[in-house]
């Protein structure tokens, strides 16, 4: 999950969320993909797990005000391996015109005059990505309270077991919330 943020600041960190022309409900600056990733994670007091992707976004958001910082050219030529080697997996282009399309367009095709439907989408793709990001990160809160719930019953603490199924509510009250923005089924196992 942190690899599908991480893909959207590499290869479209400096874009806004919302292209250019296109109106708005409010007056307000539009965030770019960086902006709005960190300031997701930071307004839910979350962070990357990987140590290498936390790495990604904090130096995105820290050269983003830098003028002519591009992400995407910035984390090929990084001096870390596995962050160019990283940022090269996501700059190659994963769908390639079959050979039949090949054949009927020949070398008319040029892909980079085409607009790509994906920039024209962050405002959809980013905060959803972003809402599976916090599932998961739910979820495993989820797992590691039921598993505390389980120890504090075994040792008789009741107090910690009364304060962890509040936690545990609250939790899959966000769980719901966020299954609603993914459009997902919920399966509770009690």
């Amino acid at each position: 999950f942190e690899r599908n943020v991480v893909y959207y600041i590499v290869r479209y960190g400096n874009l806004p969320l919302i292209p250019e022309g296109v109106e708005t409900e409010t007056d307000e600056p539009i965030p770019t993909v960086i902006e709005y990733v960190k300031f997701d994670l930071e307004r839910d007091n979350l962070q990357f797990q990987n140590s290498i992707y936390k790495q990604i976004l904090d130096e995105a958001a820290a050269h983003l005000e830098n003028e002519g910082f591009v992400a995407s050219k910035y984390f090929l030529a990084h001096p870390l391996d596995v962050i160019s080697r990283i940022a090269a997996e996501i700059m190659s282009d994963r769908y390639q015109l079959s050979k039949i399309h090949l054949k009927q367009y020949g070398d008319n095709v040029r892909v980079e005059e085409t607009p790509l439907a994906e920039e024209l989408n962050l405002i959809t793709s980013v905060p959803r990505v972003m809402a599976e990001l916090k599932n998961e990160h739910i979820g495993l809160r989820l797992k590691a309270v039921a598993k505390q719930m389980e120890e504090a019953q075994k040792a008789g603490n009741m107090d910690q077991t009364i304060e962890l199924l509040k936690e545990r509510k609250h939790l899959i009250e966000i769980h719901k919330s966020l299954v609603k923005i993914l459009g997902e089924r919920i399966i509770l196992k009690m």
